[in-house]
Protein backbone atom coordinates (compact mmCIF):
# COMPACT_ATOMS: atom_id res chain seq x y z
CA UNK A 1 0.00 0.00 0.00
CA UNK A 2 2.90 2.59 0.78
CA UNK A 3 6.90 2.53 1.21
CA UNK A 4 8.76 3.80 4.01
CA UNK A 5 11.84 5.36 2.30
CA UNK A 6 14.72 5.30 4.17
CA UNK A 7 16.56 8.39 2.87
CA UNK A 8 20.31 7.17 3.29
CA UNK A 9 20.65 3.75 2.04
CA UNK A 10 24.17 1.91 0.64
CA UNK A 11 24.54 1.96 -2.90
CA UNK A 12 21.09 4.12 -3.80
CA UNK A 13 19.55 6.71 -1.72
CA UNK A 14 16.05 7.19 -1.37
CA UNK A 15 15.80 9.34 -3.63
CA UNK A 16 16.88 7.43 -6.11
CA UNK A 17 15.15 4.75 -5.09
CA UNK A 18 12.28 6.99 -5.49
CA UNK A 19 12.86 8.33 -9.05
CA UNK A 20 12.97 4.59 -9.98
CA UNK A 21 10.04 3.72 -8.84
CA UNK A 22 8.58 6.64 -10.40
CA UNK A 23 9.94 5.79 -13.69
CA UNK A 24 7.80 2.65 -13.56
CA UNK A 25 4.57 2.28 -15.44
CA UNK A 26 1.38 2.51 -13.36
CA UNK A 27 0.17 1.27 -11.06
CA UNK A 28 3.35 0.53 -9.66
CA UNK A 29 4.91 3.98 -10.87
CA UNK A 30 1.99 5.44 -8.66
CA UNK A 31 2.38 4.30 -5.20
CA UNK A 32 2.78 6.39 -2.43
CA UNK A 33 6.04 6.79 -0.47
CA UNK A 34 7.02 8.60 2.67
CA UNK A 35 10.33 9.37 3.26
CA UNK A 36 11.93 8.34 7.01
CA UNK A 37 15.01 10.40 7.54
CA UNK A 38 17.12 12.28 10.21
CA UNK A 39 17.39 14.80 8.32
CA UNK A 40 14.45 17.74 8.43
CA UNK A 41 15.99 20.31 6.84
CA UNK A 42 13.80 22.54 4.18
CA UNK A 43 16.54 21.09 1.54
CA UNK A 44 15.73 17.88 2.32
CA UNK A 45 11.91 17.98 2.61
CA UNK A 46 12.06 19.61 -1.20
CA UNK A 47 14.64 17.34 -2.62
CA UNK A 48 12.29 14.43 -1.29
CA UNK A 49 9.21 15.67 -2.78
CA UNK A 50 10.90 16.39 -6.36
CA UNK A 51 11.89 12.75 -5.97
CA UNK A 52 8.69 11.80 -6.16
CA UNK A 53 7.86 11.03 -2.70
CA UNK A 54 4.54 12.15 -1.13
CA UNK A 55 5.41 13.11 2.39
CA UNK A 56 8.39 13.14 4.53
CA UNK A 57 9.17 12.12 8.39
CA UNK A 58 12.13 12.99 10.39
CA UNK A 59 13.99 10.47 12.97
CA UNK A 60 13.25 10.05 15.61
CA UNK A 61 9.66 9.62 15.00
CA UNK A 62 6.55 9.72 16.97
CA UNK A 63 4.44 6.41 15.68
CA UNK A 64 1.05 8.95 16.02
CA UNK A 65 2.53 11.44 13.81
CA UNK A 66 3.63 8.82 11.01
CA UNK A 67 0.14 7.03 11.10
CA UNK A 68 -1.36 10.42 10.57
CA UNK A 69 0.73 10.99 7.59
CA UNK A 70 0.46 7.32 6.45
CA UNK A 71 -3.56 8.21 6.79
CA UNK A 72 -3.28 11.04 4.89
CA UNK A 73 -1.05 9.88 2.03
CA UNK A 74 -3.49 6.65 1.29
CA UNK A 75 -6.55 8.82 1.39
CA UNK A 76 -5.45 11.24 -0.89
CA UNK A 77 -4.45 8.31 -3.50
CA UNK A 78 -8.05 7.29 -3.05
CA UNK A 79 -9.42 10.40 -3.48
CA UNK A 80 -7.65 10.77 -6.93
CA UNK A 81 -8.19 7.72 -8.02
CA UNK A 82 -12.06 6.95 -6.62
CA UNK A 83 -11.35 3.85 -5.23
CA UNK A 84 -11.75 2.96 -1.60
Amino acid sequence: DLVLMDVQMPRWDGLQASRAIRALPPPRGNLPILALTASSSERERRDCHEAGMNGHIGKPYDREIMLRQIALILAAGRNRTGTA
